[in-house]
């Protein structure tokens, strides 16, 4: 008998699983400092179309042949480029713009502080906005063609827009000088020395 009771309080030892607690703080991932994320990506390749569209149009504008003092104007790409850019210091210039624009965006987007987090796209997107006024810009000089107008015109760029010249300007002539004082001399007007007292 004694060992029938035993038996009986013999306890069942089986493991019973409980679920793990659920925590609120998800865990941080540690990524390269060098990988970029799809955002930044992302923003340095709609970049990087608006480096090409200034890039092509501005080689393009500074090469024409019908124009031989096209230079760049803009003076911070001048002082990095030159005044007339080349596909090897573009692509240069352009890629370190770019890469440093996505990591910039990139850390900015991860930091600790709202205002740099909301400010983060502001870079990348005002570059792209520049270098899309730079090459549109651009585009009225590039398929200009002087010969529609009349022969041996050349264009001229004029603030926002352009003119056509004379390739061989004539001389400009102005009316006789006339030795009065007091009378127009072409552009400029003769003063007797007594009217200056």
């Amino acid at each position: 008998m004694l060992l029938a009771g035993h038996s009986a309080c013999r306890q069942r030892t089986e493991l019973i699983e409980l679920p793990a607690p659920k925590s609120d703080v998800l865990e941080k991932v540690h990524h390269s400092p060098f990988a970029l994320d799809r955002p930044a990506i992302a923003l340095g390749l709609v970049q990087a179309g608006a480096e090409l569209f200034d890039g092509i149009n501005t080689r393009r504008y500074v090469t024409n042949p019908l124009c031989k003092v096209c230079t760049e104007s803009d003076p911070v790409s001048r002082f990095f480029l030159g005044p007339r850019p080349t596909w090897p210091r573009m692509l240069t210039y352009g890629t370190a713009e770019d890469v440093a624009a996505a990591y910039l965006h990139q850390y900015m987007r991860r930091s600790s502080h709202k205002a740099l987090r909301w400010l983060s796209p502001a870079a990348p997107l005002t570059l792209t906005a520049i270098h899309v006024f730079e090459g549109k810009r651009l585009l009225p000089f590039i398929n200009t063609s002087c010969n529609s107008v009349g022969p041996n015109l050349r264009p001229v760029p004029l603030l926002d827009t352009f003119t056509c010249v004379p390739t061989n300007p004539p001389p400009t002539q102005f009316p006789p000088r006339s030795p009065i004082p007091g009378q127009p001399v072409g552009p400029i007007m003769v003063i007797a020395s007594s009217e200056l007292k």
